[in-house]
């Protein structure tokens, strides 16, 4: 089988750092291509780059914004200005920008199906010419509705549209396949947890535990220390709820 995934992030040494996203698709891409199959890395960064390494092809053309820089610079005053027609025309241009790039690129290389992700509904005037997997693991709604994070109204509205015109829906938790149905009233196909090279993460028993530490690793942003601040408050919660049961 012949798998795309559609990306702007990837683990490589060759390209621009990346978090949980870029691992997580690195191990799928090696596992893939281990067991026989030619796995294509597609999608849009800074600057534009094409290798090949260990059987998989990377390619990485110049997304919408730096291609078109006076659209994006029109795009800029515009919601500076708080016109809003311009901030959706150019979403739109951009996302069927990277539609036509898709497209030309599944044909080219005969490509079976697609797998890509919901944050920002860069596929929402996708298709389906080539079947494509959509992958829900964050989103701009989730940001709105969990962390009480500014509505962005135009890229929630595109993720809506890109949930809606795949016909394959996957979530990476019980928790995401839940907030698709709460956010966006749309059902997941199925759960497929995130995978892990488990020969990499595994416990090491030569290491000393530091009582009452904590170790996080990825991708550091504002929403993403939110998220976690209230992950700890509930752990916290359960076990002194648990200690004070057991006292």
């Amino acid at each position: 089988m012949r798998i795309l995934f559609f990306t702007n992030e990837y683990s490589h040494s060759k390209l621009p750092a990346s978090g949980g996203v870029g691992s997580f698709l690195k191990i799928m891409s090696e596992e893939f291509t281990k067991r026989g199959h030619k796995v294509h890395v597609y999608g849009f960064s800074k600057r534009a780059i094409e290798f090949k390494d260990e059987g998989i092809t990377f390619k990485f053309f110049k997304k919408y914004a730096k291609q078109f820089p006076i659209q994006e610079l029109i795009r800029s005053f515009g919601s500076k200005l708080n016109i809003q027609n311009v901030d959706i025309k150019f979403l739109k241009n951009e996302r069927l920008y990277y539609t036509k790039k898709i497209k030309t690129y599944c044909r080219k290389n005969n490509i079976d199906i697609i797998e890509s992700f919901v944050f920002n509904g860069f596929t929402a005037y996708w298709d389906n010419s080539t079947p494509l997997v959509l992958r829900f693991h964050g989103s701009r709604g989730f940001w709105h509705y969990y962390l009480g994070a500014k509505k962005d109204v135009h890229k929630i509205a595109m993720e809506q549209k890109a949930l809606e015109s795949t016909q394959h829906l996957v979530a990476v938790s019980k928790f995401s396949a839940e907030a698709v149905k709460n956010i966006y009233d749309i059902e997941i196909d199925k759960v497929i947890y995130n995978g892990i090279d488990s020969s990499l993460f595994a416990p090491d028993s030569a290491i000393k535990t530091i009582k009452k530490s904590i170790f996080y690793f990825g991708t550091l942003s504002k929403q993403k220390v939110s998220i976690h601040c209230v992950t700890f408050l509930i752990v916290l919660r359960k076990i002194r709820q648990k200690h004070h049961y057991i006292s």
